[in-house]
């Protein structure tokens, strides 16, 4: 299929324009104009989304100081880093303040604190300005860290779609691990859920040092690997 309609918060990709202006979006290979320095690159941007010129400024300055990319704004963009260049495509998505916004892979070619500044940027997006934030991934455990929800596909068919925590949930066992030291050797133990209690007394009674004890819960990843098509 490489056809449909998209339906948002009362638009329809058929009002191009007025869909357009409530999208941002952040391709996963980013295409700029390297002969442009950061700054006239984020004003060409603003100028297409007829962002007032009284704004401009402002809006570029939160957003480029928020994703520490400030300090390069006055260089060209041949210049940039793949991360640096990513964070700058990342800015110009964010200046018309988009109701939702579209990412393909966003933290790939990020170094560790790139990756950060952006999940944290799509956490305060979501929370804070109720930005709905749809990004794919490969890596499952950003997925679980940051989404409310997730949508699977494979070999072009969605195969699950709801809540994270509904899908985890229903996947989980009622077992503990139970996490102790006995003669300094460090012991695991699952234990069923209606056992849990006793088997914590008898340690308790042998005088062992118990670490840890903690519902054992699946990750994302591990669940994705037992999805049947149509689940």
């Amino acid at each position: 299929e490489d056809a449909g309609k998209i339906h948002f918060s009362g638009y329809e990709n058929d009002n191009r324009k007025g869909f357009i202006k409530k999208l941002g979006y952040l391709p996963e290979k980013t295409y700029l104009y390297q002969h442009l320095t950061g700054l006239e690159f984020l004003h060409y941007i603003s100028e297409i989304f007829a962002i007032p010129k009284s704004e401009q400024s402002k809006k570029i300055a939160f957003w480029s100081e928020r994703l520490t990319i400030d300090h390069a704004l006055s260089k060209p963009i041949h210049t940039y880093s793949k991360g640096m260049q990513q964070r700058l495509c990342f800015v110009s998505s964010l200046l018309n303040d988009p109701e939702v916004l579209i990412l393909d892979e966003p933290l790939s070619g990020l170094d560790p604190i790139g990756r950060k500044d952006f999940k944290q940027v799509f956490k305060e997006l979501n929370r804070e300005r109720g930005t709905t934030v749809f990004f794919s991934s490969h890596v499952v455990s950003d997925v679980e860290e940051i989404c409310n929800k997730v949508l699977f596909i494979e070999k072009g068919k969605m195969i699950y779609e709801g809540a994270i925590d509904s899908l985890i949930h229903k996947n989980t066992n009622d077992l503990y691990k139970i996490k102790y030291f006995s003669n300094d050797i460090l012991n695991v133990e699952n234990v069923a859920g209606d056992l849990k209690d006793k088997r914590i007394l008898d340690l308790i009674a042998k005088n062992v040092n118990i670490v840890e004890i903690e519902k054992d819960k699946p990750t994302l990843e591990n669940i994705i690997y037992k999805i049947k098509p149509h689940e």
